[in-house]
């Protein structure tokens, strides 16, 4: 699978909130739901996705982010059900996500469309903003204070 290619369905992913996981495990079918009709292209991203999460399995500590991790499930289900708990974060804690890795912290806005939906790695890969599909003229890096 090429860059480019890569480049161009990512948007694609992060729409449908597909994950690594998820596409390692998905067939060519599958992709095809999604709107991935031609069959080569199928299989190129799936065995590179395929080939990425068995390094992945192998080596965990290379695609996880440094610092915060995301609670257990047993641990949000505890989070959800215990009243002392907010039920939502304070405006200094709140942070999205970013929509194609779905692991680090969005952190790059996309002019002239405003979307702060990214990391600053997978920012870096596109060229249309995934949320609005709107062409990406400049990047600017967010930096949070504290």
């Amino acid at each position: 699978m090429t860059d480019l290619s890569a480049e161009h369905y990512l948007p694609i992913f992060a729409h449908h909130r597909i994950s690594l996981e998820m596409l390692s495990n998905m067939v060519p079918g599958d992709l095809a739901e999604i709107g991935i009709m031609e069959s080569g292209l199928q299989h190129a991203i799936i065995q590179k996705a395929r080939e990425i999460q068995a390094v992945a399995d192998t080596i965990p500590e290379l695609l996880k982010p440094a610092g915060k991790t995301r609670p257990s499930a047993p641990e949000f289900r505890e989070e959800l059900t215990n009243p002392e708990v907010p039920s939502a974060p304070s405006a200094e804690e709140h942070h999205c996500e970013c929509v194609v890795c779905m692991e680090l912290e969005a952190q790059v806005v996309f002019l002239n469309c405003g979307h702060v939906c990214c990391c600053q790695s997978c920012s870096d890969a596109l060229h249309i903003c995934p949320l609005c599909r709107q062409e990406i003229a400049q990047r600017i890096r967010l930096f949070h204070s504290g």
